[in-house]
């Protein structure tokens, strides 16, 4: 989301300040009572991560065409991982899309009059989020591919702007350091993901462990910070 505003492009979700906590707030009916634990969890997962506003964009000359899917809408954006290697990105993204959808309805029909499903499908192409999976070992997601495009046409535009240069060579040079950004930036985040728990995913013995090793593995055995238990950790 910081690459979408570095771009020109008002994004939300930049950092833990600037969440999206606000955008399905409205969508209860005034006289709705939402607190048991089904509708909380199911409002949480509604909130997406990032929110990229491009309806405000103007033409961007020779890149206009073919479109870009995000050009001139208000999209959400969602960003999952994958760890095992039995589910690939494209099953992931669609799962959650799926899920998505069918917990704006199941709110819908338990708060009669809510709008739940009526504001998803005002984001986007008919509620269609940007989903960007980083799946095992950093092999990452189309979404990725579509967020790239989107920005490097943006910049690549700025540059021919600025700049007497060949179209196509602004456009692969901005491709090529935005793809190089993002791949690597998924790579160092698996490697220390599998390097910080690998004791613990590997570990025989817990009660062994020097003392080192069981402050480190602290964080990760404490169910409020990591959620962690056990040996085994997928994609370790």
């Amino acid at each position: 989301m910081q690459a979408v505003a570095d771009s020109g492009i008002a994004a939300t979700g930049k950092n833990q300040y600037d969440t999206c906590n606000g955008t399905f707030k409205h969508c209860f009916n005034p006289g709705a009572r939402h607190v048991d634990e089904e509708t909380t969890i199911n409002t949480q997962k509604m909130i997406p991560d990032g929110i990229i506003d491009a309806r405000s964009m103007g033409t961007l000359g020779p890149y206009d065409h073919p479109p870009n899917r995000l050009v001139g809408l208000e999209t959400l954006v969602e960003m999952k991982t994958v760890a095992s290697l039995n589910e690939s990105n494209e099953a992931r993204e669609q799962r959650f899309l799926n899920d998505v959808l069918k917990r704006a309805r199941t709110l819908d029909s338990k708060f009669p009059g809510s709008t739940f499903e009526q504001t998803l499908k005002s984001f986007g192409q008919n509620g269609k989020y940007l989903v960007l999976v980083d799946g095992p070992f950093a092999n990452l997601s189309e979404g990725f591919i579509v967020l790239v495009d989107f920005l490097a046409r943006l910049r690549a535009f700025r540059q021919i702007s600025r700049w007497k240069m060949n179209p196509n060579w602004a456009l692969a040079l901005n491709r090529h350091a935005l793809t190089q950004q993002f791949g690597s930036l998924a790579t160092l985040l698996w490697a220390q993901h599998i390097s910080g728990r690998f004791r613990c995913a590997v570990s025989k013995d817990t009660n062994r462990l020097t003392g080192t090793d069981t402050d480190f593995l602290r964080v990760f055995s404490n169910r409020r910070l990591a959620g962690f238990r056990g040996r085994f950790l997928p994609g370790a």
